[in-house]
């Protein structure tokens, strides 16, 4: 049961308190409104994003290892070797993924609302 508790955690963080300005006047531009609502965060999402990108790619350089180096020898211990990496390296893409789906959908949760408890003082 600890198990689920710790990985449905994650989905009871509490919403991303923004810094009220002082005045009921709307954002200048949607720059303005991203950087008040997101702040750093949104720099840690972008880097997050990049490196997902970057994962990415890491199977696909693999599979061309596989094919150079394997089907050449046809080593069997090395094609065990690259099958365990492959896996390590899809599940960690996936986890990552998920993470900054996680961290996307806390950041947009926020600002939704905030914005609709805002509208409503209005």
């Amino acid at each position: 049961m600890k198990a689920i508790e710790m990985i449905t955690s994650g989905f009871t963080q509490k919403p991303r308190k923004v810094v009220k300005t002082g005045d009921d006047s709307a954002a200048s531009s949607l720059l303005t409104y991203v950087r008040r609502m997101t702040g750093w965060h949104q720099v840690a999402v972008c880097t997050l994003a990049a490196f997902v990108a970057l994962l990415n790619l890491a199977p696909i350089e693999l599979q061309r290892r596989i094919v150079n180096e394997v089907v050449e020898t046809r080593d069997v211990a090395v094609l065990v070797q690259f099958g365990i990496a492959y896996f390590v390296i899809i599940l960690m893409h996936q986890a990552f993924k998920y993470a900054l789906w996680l961290y996307q959908s806390w950041l947009t949760e926020s600002t939704n609302g905030y914005t609709r408890a805002h509208l409503l003082t209005l």
